[in-house]
């Protein structure tokens, strides 16, 4: 049987809050939650209440996902580590460098504010930031451009918040590889919705309340240890030591050898329970459909948005782009505001309007979309 990618929706829209009557494209800001979260919160909460054996438990989920998320990443459980939000993840990596007068990091300055600052960041101890382009979308060629032998590591989103462009990471690699730097990669607007391939990265973050399907409070920090094991935390806790024999780490202390040297306490036990029910529903769709359902629905609405004369940010071929349709509006928060009026979720800001459609939708979404805006335009 021939499958028409994007004619119905992967995940019945009945299975979220809030979507009756209403179109939502907004899974770049905000996916909708999952009413099976109810379920893993009162699971975190029974096993919260269930005393040291409950505990064990706690820790227990936090294990099965961290091997989740390693199958979804091409990585190894032992890779992933749990922090409070990507943000903090990358200036743990940054940190990490040891960067230093002489040095440089690359970084394109449209990039996303987090991932900019972390290498930004670096000027207190004295290293260069160097710009990858000078436009919106910065390419494979703008990064080999800026890099030389004293670089130490480039920092990119996988895919843009702003125009929707995916990069190239196996040619961002062979950029890196070829001064020995670091590639340091932000894949909140990638993982879930197109392939990550966490082998090329040193460091790969995540955020999870987009498209992973989950909430806030945890952000995913996966340290590649075959690329980089030698990275060191910028701080510690309790968590982030071997127990000692007294007890008294004053007298003495040493780190773990593996991801959990990072989390310096207790890790987002909440956050952790909802993202194992957002994986599973997620990954229990082939990861091929996941990535052919939305280049259909982004394709059809690139097309859609291009026919209507708009500006589009958005690259076209199906490789340069995943899950976030992007359009250049100096009103976009009036656009959005009209369009949520018409019961269809956008994000707004930035002077453009990003549409990102995923697996509870389908192509009469996309239809209703492109109706709607005519009338709001």
């Amino acid at each position: 049987m021939t499958i028409t990618h994007g004619a119905t929706p992967l995940i019945p829209p009945q299975q979220f809050i809030g979507l009756d009557g209403i179109t939502h494209l907004a899974a770049g800001g905000e996916t909708p939650a999952l009413r099976s979260h109810t379920a893993a919160v009162e699971r975190f909460l029974t096993d919260k209440s269930g005393g040291m054996p409950g505990r064990n438990r706690l820790f227990e989920t936090a294990g099965r996902v961290r091997g989740k998320v390693a199958r979804l990443f091409d990585l190894e459980a032992g890779d992933i580590g749990f922090l409070l939000n990507a943000s903090e993840g990358l200036t743990v990596a940054a940190a990490g460098l040891g960067a230093g007068p002489g040095d440089n990091v690359v970084v394109a300055g449209a990039d996303f504010p987090s991932v900019v600052l972390a290498a930004t960041g670096l000027r207190r101890a004295g290293v260069e930031i160097r710009a990858a382009g000078s436009g919106l979308v910065a390419t494979t060629d703008d990064y080999a451009a800026a890099v030389d032998e004293k670089t130490r590591a480039i920092f990119v989103s996988h895919v843009s918040h702003l125009t929707g462009a995916r990069q190239d990471l196996a040619a961002l690699r062979a950029v890196a590889d070829a001064v020995g730097a670091r590639l340091i990669v932000d894949v909140s607007h990638a993982a879930g919705a197109v392939p990550v391939d966490g082998r090329l990265c040193d460091i790969v973050v995540s955020c999870c309340y987009k498209w992973l399907l989950s909430v806030h409070g945890c952000g995913l920090f996966c340290v590649n240890h075959r690329r980089w094991p030698d990275l060191m935390p910028r701080t510690i806790g309790w968590h982030a030591i071997i127990e000692t024999e007294t007890g008294q780490p004053l007298l003495g202390h040493t780190l773990k050898p593996g991801i959990e040297r990072f989390e310096s306490g207790n890790v987002p036990f909440l956050a952790i329970h909802v993202l194992e029910n957002g994986l599973d529903t997620l990954m229990a769709i082939d990861a091929a459909d996941r990535e052919a359902h939305c280049e259909a629905l982004t394709r059809r609405l690139r097309d859609g948005l291009v026919a209507r004369g708009l500006d589009v940010l958005t690259p076209e071929p199906a490789e340069r782009r995943a899950g976030n349709v992007c359009i250049a509006m100096e009103a976009s928060e009036r656009v959005e505001a009209g369009l949520r009026e018409h019961g269809v979720l956008v994000w707004a800001g930035e002077e453009r309007v990003r549409f990102s459609p995923y697996l509870y939708n389908d192509a009469d979404d996309i239809d209703r979309c492109l109706d709607a805006l005519g009338k709001v335009l």
